[in-house]
């Protein structure tokens, strides 16, 4: 058997996975973290927080586990990744019920929801979710052109060449 035959797991993810994808999003998880250090000196300043660089750390902190997950999610076969989507749908459109019922009202609009000291905004959540299970049920993307079915051959015509 050949080296390539019995290679890691990791190997073959490496193989597998798209690294200008994979490379965009490490430039922008960096790009987004080069502004929060330019920014959150002077909004700690605003905001009366000890901390200057606390903006920094919680962006830090969320990019982290960003980034885990995109890599964990890229790492699932097309059957668990297909599971996966099902299950974000589920739990994101119960977080969206969840909005209605006790989410807090924001300038006149109850779209946030507080769960302990983080507040998230269920919709922004659900959109990928829709797109992966859409996916699976063969919605295509807007504007996305489906290529013609191939007409079949009749046996008939086959055999009269």
């Amino acid at each position: 058997m050949s080296a390539r035959g019995r290679s890691s797991p990791l190997a073959a993810w490496w193989r597998e996975v798209d690294r200008v994808a994979l490379t965009a999003m490490a430039g922008l998880l960096a790009a987004g973290l080069l502004c929060s250090l330019a920014a959150s000196p002077a909004a700690a300043e605003r905001l009366g927080v000890d901390d200057p660089f606390r903006f920094l750390t919680r962006h830090a902190v969320y990019a982290s586990v960003a980034l885990a997950l995109v890599l964990g999610v890229s790492m699932l076969g097309p059957t668990a990744a297909r599971r996966a989507a099902v299950l974000a749908l589920i739990a994101s459109m119960g977080l969206l019920v969840l909005t209605l019922l006790i989410g807090a009202e924001v300038n006149g609009a109850r779209r946030w929801l507080r769960l302990g000291g983080l507040s998230l905004q269920p919709v922004e959540r659900s959109s990928p979710s829709r797109r992966s299970s859409s996916r699976r049920h063969g919605c295509s993307p807007k504007g996305a052109a489906r290529a013609p079915a191939r007409p079949r051959r009749s046996p008939r015509a086959s055999s009269s060449r």
